[in-house]
């Protein structure tokens, strides 16, 4: 199947988790924001309802970044593979 793949037995489509994410993004900071300003005029002080718009609009630009567009597909076709590069704690400085 071209550009899905499989993970713990769940078939991901990469175009549709990219529209799920920036779908919910947006809404999410379309709706977080006016509560967040409601909420600190309210109660006069940083409102712990800002943090949450604030990392949606994150996640919006992040999945609109080209790079990030091309990053899933690869990772979906399986031309990239993911490396983590490991060194000891004593040779990090």
């Amino acid at each position: 199947m071209v550009g899905h793949h499989r993970v713990g037995g769940v078939h991901l489509c990469a175009a549709w988790a990219q529209v799920v994410g920036i779908g919910a993004g947006l809404l999410a900071a379309l709706g977080g924001f006016p509560l967040a300003v409601v909420s600190t005029l309210e109660v006069g002080r940083f409102s712990m309802f800002a943090p949450s718009p604030l990392l949606s609009v994150a996640l919006v630009v992040i999945l609109m970044l080209p790079t990030t567009r091309q990053l899933l597909a690869d990772w979906v076709s399986g031309k990239e593979q993911i490396q983590i590069v490991t060194r000891p704690a004593h040779a990090i400085h």
